[in-house]
């Protein structure tokens, strides 16, 4: 996944040859189907920040795209804290390795007169030494894009990791496919882990294997589990930045289990075999919300004797999807104003402007069922290549968490992870 999606010249995200989103590209985000989208994400922000006031503020994206959803954000920015009387001092700062992208990006946000900045890794945006910045972060669909090692459960207590080799397919053709390989030092570490888990179960965890040992050792024989090990480091990483006060988003597609065979591709808005024109498709694998709950609020259980100023903990919420949020940040009443707006405007151009606009919000929160808003009419909407719970799909629960076509069903499929400073503040829509 990473030489696919990153290599400097050949990669998915690198190469100026891939239109990647939008209509002509593979796949389109919620922040390119409406502006409502980060128009309310910039309101869940502004919230935390008013109730924590600081001098300064600063936007930090992961994968910020094409840089849209930071536009709107930036958007509401502008017109909210224009009105207060002293306005704090805003910057933005863009974990981004793609060149191209960046400079999509800068043209995008350079009219805002915000110092822009860009890192190739989280870990080189700056730590709040002073404790007077506000920050917020931002992973829309990021950690869904970052590497997956799949591993197969061979037997009750061992674990062989999937490696891609190439083979002949029939005709002669040589083929990429992944296969249980011989032991590697990851699954080493792996089954060690479960060989020697025995402690009770726990809330907090320091490390990634002490929070999958428990999980791992309950999976059954033959059953895959996909594991995203650079998702820990960088939510911890996150949780660092967060620590001096502030909060952030990720959104993405998942659930709070693991997953043994969500890993695809999306070649012009459809899913294809990630093991097919590598480096021309998107390759994408479901986060593991459980996973990545445990590595925010690992730097909970680790010395902060590095840090001068004692820190807060950091807090993860219940998962919401994204419906439950958009509409707990009040989309109708949103979408209500856009739309009174369009119908003024009049003519043919209001008239697409609203069609335009309900359908907009519509795909956002569509959970399977439209619901055509300002109508009282629902009706079902398909989702692709549903997958029904089984032992590749690992702790499953019940039917609906299988893999969806991106886009489809966007409402459920997407979830919406909370994160806070403090202890005892009930953080809306969280509740």
């Amino acid at each position: 996944m990473s030489l696919c999606l990153g290599h400097p010249v050949h990669g998915y995200y690198t190469s100026s040859a891939n239109p990647v989103f939008g209509k002509a590209g593979d796949f389109i985000t919620s922040p390119e189907i409406s502006q409502v989208f980060g128009e309310l994400i910039g309101i869940w922000y502004l919230t935390r920040f008013s109730a924590h006031p600081k001098p300064a503020l600063r936007l930090v994206e992961l994968g910020p795209g094409r840089g849209t959803l930071m536009e709107d954000i930036l958007r509401v920015f502008r017109q909210l804290l224009s009105k207060l009387p002293v306005p704090p001092e805003i910057s933005v700062h863009l974990v981004e390795t793609s060149q191209p992208m960046r400079k999509l990006q800068k043209s995008k946000l350079s009219a805002f007169g915000h110092d822009v900045h860009w890192y190739d890794s989280i870990d080189d945006v700056p730590q709040d030494v002073d404790g007077k910045t506000f920050t917020m972060v931002l992973a829309h669909e990021f950690f869904d894009a970052l590497p997956i090692d799949i591993y197969q459960k061979m037997d009750e207590e061992n674990f062989l990791e999937k490696l891609v080799t190439s083979t002949e397919d029939a005709s002669g053709t040589e083929r990429l496919r992944a296969v249980p390989s011989t032991m590697t030092p990851k699954a080493a570490l792996l089954n060690t882990a479960v060989q020697t888990y025995s402690a009770p179960k726990k809330t907090g965890f320091a490390d990634p294997l002490d929070a999958l040992a428990r999980r791992l050792a309950a999976l059954p024989a033959g059953a895959s589990a996909e594991i995203c090990w650079p998702a820990w480091d960088i939510a911890a990483s996150i949780s660092k930045l967060l620590r001096g006060g502030g909060a952030g988003l990720v959104i993405d597609y998942g659930g709070e289990r693991m997953f043994g065979d969500s890993f695809r591709a999306f070649k012009q808005h459809k899913i294809v075999s990630p093991y097919e024109t590598p480096g021309q498709c998107d390759l994408t694998a479901n986060v593991d919300f459980k996973f990545l709950r445990h590595a925010f609020e690992s730097v909970n259980h680790k010395s902060d004797s590095d840090n001068d100023r004692p820190s807060p903990p950091i807090r993860t919420h219940m998962l919401l999807t994204q419906a439950a949020f958009l509409q707990g940040m009040g989309v109708d009443v949103r979408l209500q104003k856009l739309l009174d707006a369009a119908r003024r405007e009049g003519g043919e151009a209001g008239k697409e402007k609203e069609k335009r606009l309900r359908q907009g919000v519509e795909r956002l929160i569509g959970t399977g069922v439209e619901r055509l808003i300002g109508t009282g009419v629902e009706r079902p909407i398909g989702t692709s290549m549903e997958q029904p719970a089984g032992k590749n799909n690992v702790e499953a629960t019940n039917p609906e968490n299988g893999i969806e076509g991106r886009g489809s069903g966007m409402g459920k499929e997407y979830k919406v992870l909370g994160i806070t400073t403090g202890e005892g503040e009930d953080v809306w829509p969280f509740i």
